[in-house]
């Protein structure tokens, strides 16, 4: 195995899992929040 193979993909791995979780949080979490901060008084 090719150590610098296996790093760049820990490395886009990572990556695409810090992306895929901040979509999560854009498209699950955010309009739930803006829901909750709107229906404040």
């Amino acid at each position: 195995m090719n150590s610098d193979f296996s790093q760049e993909c820990k490395k886009a791995l990572r990556l695409y899992k810090d992306m895929y979780l901040k979509a999560f949080i854009l498209m699950y979490l955010h309009p739930r929040l803006t829901h909750l901060v709107k229906s404040e008084p």
